[in-house]
């Protein structure tokens, strides 16, 4: 330091200050030294340390003796403006050296050597050491009295010039507070707007304009109803106008139109923004609303699906509510007439009546358990239908005779109402490759809704078979009516499960409501669908549509990974052309049916393609391909098995076969195979027609069956027919009993202790002579895929509650009369 800069410096009080910061009290000093605003520095208890020239001419001094050691509060900043004493405790400056912390002043009075005083403008600065310890503080200040008129006294000056201090503060926090809050505004997620006090808009944030795709010009005062929603328009102005005019809050829900055309949700509130409070307004003068738009579209739609989920669920509810109902009451009615009828006839009986007298009465039990029976197999049906364990079962069947059952099964109900049936069958209806079980079914139930729903009219079973430009074909069922008909309400729910086209039709007419439901499910499984046409008054036209060859892959739609020759294959009417030279690929692969169908397009040919043997058999009877590429390892019918019937057949013998195989040699397991498959309880009139089939003059049938009543009902009816019965309670037994001597026929039950009919069946077929003898499965199981499997060595199964033992010795002769060697197997 200069020896001139050391007359401006004292010894301070604190030494140990001074000894201790003494290198910063030394930059500060040299830092006042340069500037030309006062600057002084006092101790930890406030004492002058040191004074610049500039600060010892503005307060009037001559030389820094007069200032150097001094407390500079007392000195300078003694006295208030209004001449009231200053206190010491209460001095901005002596709250830096108890802080630590700067302080910025802009009107404080500061008093000179003669007296007189001026506005000042300073601030106070800690002095710390390394350690953080406060030293002193360090002063600048400058004199703002040319801000001000001269003459004033120094109390108006300051007020003068703290004034305009303050309104240049009022107006920097102004121009802050403004950039904060549109920042703040255009941050937030909402759409924000800004009215002014009549409620004309004057401010929007950015995510208005980035939303509409507006401009400031065209949305200023109420140029938001152009974005708006014109049916929502006049309750929304209504509302908002009227929340202005009360100076209250305001919230409504309406779409806005976005920049892309489409219309949004969204929420709506504003808040008045109120003054300071005064006489004439205790709230505050309202100087504007402030308001925002929330986007609420997608929580409006997940309300709208909650909503639309809870009354479906509601409605379902309601439904199988109503069909519980409506089923113990299905089911009480047969039951009770079985109860009433049995006891009757027990009375009856003990009074010494005539058996012959008890036949109607037998009947009507035999009627109404029957119609029990059908009633528990509807429920059955759906649960397995629901749980998707029902499965498709195809084989082989003429239509028309199909057709002709299903006329003479429902002919009596039809008769009960007047009403006539008229069958409309196509001349070539052809064979069917399909669950023949299902659909009899689906026709029996249009025809028994038929008949329940009308009266003295025409009923009308018509059958078409569809031929395309390719090889697929199909077959349409329609069946009509003259009836009561639908109205659009009772269409919309027609195939519903557990419900009826209305609670006043259950009630007239009766029914679960289950067979349209099942009648649907059972031709979608087959790979086809229903549809119906009605109108009240008018009667009911319904139209069944099934391919002619059913596959797996007819039940299901048609994956991404389908070429489009399969799309035109598999559905009536598609088109095709007939000039090419058609190729027909049978793989089970639908990669390689993809791959092989884009290889032969590109050489020139056209492709069609078949997912399994049997549908591929049927495709080139119908198209007569110019050749057939023929995958081996398939499941179902492999390629071998498929090779053989083509080449058997006259009409395909001559069409090339490529063979497409990863072995070298054929390796076909032998089979076991069944003809037909039937469930308990039995229908003893078809069991005895399948029966029929084995009958000569005379012969034997093996009964086997581990229920002794069932036995002796069987041998009743067979020996009365002429057959010579005999008789094994399990499959051992059976196997000795044809050691003793070899059946023409055997009826066998699957479920028996010791060795059931799966057991039995392969040990039979291995015995000497028993290789093609007819074996007739009576079951009351429901059999799965792999059960019908195991009984392929058998010729017929039935079930035990579908056949009556009448039925079965039909059944029986009809065998006898056929060369067993002729039996095919229908799986």
């Amino acid at each position: 330091m200069s020896q001139s800069s050391q007359e401006f410096l004292a010894e301070p009080v604190d030494r140990t200050a001074l000894e201790l910061g003494g290198e910063v009290v030394s930059k500060w000093f040299g830092f006042a030294d340069a500037v030309s605003d006062g600057v002084y520095g006092v101790d930890r208890v406030g004492l002058c340390i040191f004074v610049n020239p500039a600060a010892i001419a503005l307060l009037g001094y001559e030389t820094a003796d007069e200032l150097l050691g001094r407390n500079m509060h007392q000195t300078i900043h003694h006295t208030r403006p209004d001449g009231s004493p200053f206190p010491i405790e209460a001095c901005p400056l002596i709250h830096t050296l108890t802080s630590g912390r700067s302080v910025r002043l802009d009107t404080e009075l500061l008093w000179r050597k003669d007296g007189s005083s001026f506005v000042a403008r300073y601030s106070s600065y800690p002095m710390t050491a390394e350690d953080g310890a406060i030293l002193g503080s360090a002063i600048v200040f400058t004199d703002c009295t040319p801000d001000v008129e001269l003459d004033l006294e120094p109390a108006r000056a300051i007020e003068q010039l703290w004034g305009s201090t303050e309104r240049r503060r009022a107006e920097e926090a102004l121009r802050s507070s403004e950039a904060k809050f549109r920042t703040l505004a255009d941050s937030i997620s909402q759409l924000a707007w800004m009215t002014d006090p009549e409620g004309a808009i004057v401010w929007y944030n950015r995510r208005w304009y980035d939303y509409t795709g507006t401009t400031p010009e065209k949305m200023q005062g109420w140029g938001w109803q152009d974005v708006h929603h014109p049916d929502h328009m006049e309750r929304v102005v209504a509302h908002i106008a009227k929340a202005f005019s009360d100076g209250a809050e305001w919230e409504d829900t309406f779409p806005l139109r976005g920049k892309d055309g489409e219309y949004r949700w969204f929420l709506s509130r504003a808040m008045p923004i109120h003054d300071r409070p005064d006489e004439s307004h205790p709230k505050g003068r309202i100087l504007g609303w402030f308001g925002t738009n929330t986007d609420v579209t997608d929580m409006r739609e997940a309300e709208d699906r909650l909503s639309a989920a809870k009354d479906v669920a509601e409605e379902a509810n309601r439904t199988k509510s109503d069909f519980i109902a409506n089923m113990s009451h299905e089911l009480r009615t047969p039951l009770s007439a079985i109860i009433g009828y049995s006891e009757m006839m027990q009375e009856e009986i003990a009074d010494g009546a005539d058996p012959t007298e008890l036949s109607p009465d037998l009947r009507k039990v035999e009627a109404n358990a029957r119609h029990l029976l059908g009633l528990i197999n509807d429920v059955l049906d759906l649960s397995k239908i629901e749980s998707g364990k029902m499965e498709v079962f195809s084989e082989t069947f003429d239509t028309a005779t199909t057709l002709q059952e299903v006329a003479s099964t429902v002919q009596g109900l039809i008769d009960k109402k007047g009403n006539r049936l008229v069958l409309d069958l196509g001349h070539d209806l052809g064979v069917m490759q399909s669950d023949v079980t299902k659909l009899r079914q689906i026709l029996l139930n249009l025809l028994s809704n038929a008949a329940k729903f009308t009266e003295g009219g025409t009923i009308t079973l018509g059958a078409t078979r569809i031929v395309g430009a390719g090889p697929a074909q199909w077959l349409s069922f329609r069946v009509s009516d003259t009836g009561i008909g639908m109205s659009a309400e009772q269409l919309e729910k027609l195939f519903l499960r557990f419900s009826q086209a209305d609670a006043s039709t259950t009630r007239k007419f009766g029914g679960t409501g289950l067979g349209l439901s099942i009648s649907k499910a059972f031709s979608v499984m087959l790979g086809g669908d229903i549809a119906v046409e009605s109108g009240l008054g008018q009667g009911s036209v319904f139209t069944v549509m099934v391919p002619a060859v059913w596959s797996p892959s007819s039940s299901e739609h048609h994956d991404e990974d389908e070429t489009a020759a399969d799309a035109t294959t598999n559905r009536p009417g598609g088109s095709a052309d007939i000039e090419k030279d058609w190729v027909l690929v049978i793989d089970d692969d639908p990669a390689q049916r993809e791959l092989m169908s884009r290889f032969l397009a590109r050489e020139g040919f056209g492709a069609r393609t078949a997912a399994d043997g049997r549908t591929g058999i049927e495709m080139a009877r119908a198209m007569k391909p110019r050749a057939i590429l023929l995958d081996v390892m398939m499941p179902g019918m492999d390629g071998w098995s498929v090779l053989s019937v083509l080449k058997a057949d006259p009409a395909l013998e001559a069409i090339p076969v490529v063979m497409i195989t990863f072995v070298s040699e054929r390796g076909l397991a032998l089979s076991l195979g069944a003809s037909e498959y039937v469930l308990k309880p039995v229908q003893w009139d078809r069991f005895k027609q399948v029966m029929d089939r084995f009958r000569d003059a005379g012969g034997t049938v093996l009964v086997v069956d581990d229920e002794a009543d069932s036995r002796e009902r069987m041998r009743v009816v067979l020996e009365r027919d002429g057959w010579t019965v005999v008789e094994a309670a399990n499959g051992q037994e059976a196997l000795d009993r044809v050691a003793e001597g070899v059946p023409q026929v055997v009826v066998l039950d699957v479920n028996m202790p010791i060795m059931d009919g799966f057991a039995f069946l392969p040990k039979f077929r291995e015995m000497a002579g028993c290789a093609e003898t007819p074996v007739i499965v009576l079951t009351a199981a429901d059999l799965t895929l792999a059960d019908r499997k195991r009984l392929r060595g058998a010729s017929q199964v039935l079930n035990k509650g579908d056949t009556t033992f009448g039925a079965l010795a039909k059944q029986l002769r009809a065998l006898a009369e056929t060369d067993p060697s002729a039996e095919g197997l229908v799986s």
